[in-house]
């Protein structure tokens, strides 16, 4: 058996100082040190570190001696395992864990709350911070993100600018520089699309590339695009509407290296144009929800597939690319 002194020196030989979240020193609530742990791990994530630890101690100074803490530390880093952020964590002593964080493919993270009064953003990095905008309106829209820099290069979904244009305000007043954001307009009958991609969104890295030869297909034209990414996983591709049917397009799909192919012959009844949205979907298993032989409402596809998702605890990674359709 290690004696303290000696696991103390191993554990800042491996992880540093500047490396280790001490959380037993300050005995917080299990409200502060789920505050205090998450913030400091997504800053040490935007550093560009690895492997961290977090001591929490085993509880010996709780009532009832109920390691309170530990319990709530170690339900936050599930939490985070799943908002692209952690990679793997492992109980390192009886009072720490040992974290793998993923390295950050993206700095500034929108996350939307569909069912709130209020648009939330908040920019991962150095500078973090939450910025909160009315929203004048309930439809549901995700952002998409990257960064350099100071600059931001931010793709929305949405059926209305106005959210955008609090976004864009308070992200100048909280940072200083301007984003540079492209709003993708959809239909009030693809919302259901946007708000499952704010709900399954979170591991970017590990989410599918969708590829598409254009972003203007006339009726009668065909849609071609690759899918990247998705490893081992089974790919669904999906077709939205702009009346806000889903089809289930996976029988296009061909293989190649590393990467998997499709074209989609488009054709269109109504007159004018409509926003389409192709969708990728990785899962380790097939999930019959997201192979539906005949076009469904997007709602009730989309509620079906996460019931599906959660009731047999299958992970779910999405991607999405707009386009327009023209007759």
């Amino acid at each position: 058996m290690i004696r303290r002194p000696l696991q103390h020196a191993l554990d800042e030989l491996r992880f540093g100082r500047s490396g280790t979240l001490n959380l037993r020193a300050s005995l917080p609530t299990a409200a502060e040190a789920v505050k205090r742990a998450e913030s400091w791990l997504r800053m040490k994530q935007a550093e560009g570190a690895r492997e961290v630890l977090i001591v929490t101690g085993r509880g010996n100074h709780s009532f009832a001696r109920v390691p309170v803490v530990r319990e709530a530390v170690q339900r936050l880093l599930a939490y985070l395992s799943t908002r692209g952020v952690v990679e793997q964590h492992s109980e390192h002593s009886p009072g720490s864990f040992a974290v793998r964080l993923l390295p950050m493919t993206a700095a500034v993270e929108v996350i939307v709350a569909a069912e709130s009064e209020t648009a939330r953003a908040r920019i991962v990095g150095p500078e973090d911070s939450l910025l909160r905008q009315p929203r004048p309106i309930t439809v549901e829209f995700l952002v998409h993100r990257d960064r350099e820099a100071n600059a931001a290069v931010i793709e929305g979904f949405g059926a209305s600018t106005v959210p955008f244009d609090a976004f864009d305000k308070a992200f100048k007043r909280d940072l200083g520089f301007e984003a540079s954001i492209g709003v993708r307009l959809v239909t009030q009958a693809q919302c259901p699309a946007i708000k499952f991609l704010s709900q399954i969104g979170g591991n970017q890295a590990r989410a599918p590339r969708i590829n598409l030869n254009s972003v203007e297909v006339r009726n009668g034209e065909t849609l071609s695009g690759t899918i990247e990414n998705f490893a081992n996983r089974v790919v669904e591709l999906l077709l939205v509407s702009d009346a806000g049917e889903v089809q289930s397009l996976s029988y296009l799909l061909k293989p190649g290296i590393d990467s998997l192919s499709f074209s989609i012959g488009m054709q269109r009844n109504g007159a004018g144009e409509g926003p389409q949205l192709v969708m990728a979907v990785a899962t380790p298993q097939v999930l019959d929800s997201l192979r539906r032989p005949k076009p469904m409402a997007a709602d009730s596809f989309f509620l079906q597939a996460l019931s599906e998702a959660q009731r047999n605890n299958v992970a779910i990674t999405t991607a999405a690319r707009y386009f327009r359709l023209k007759n």
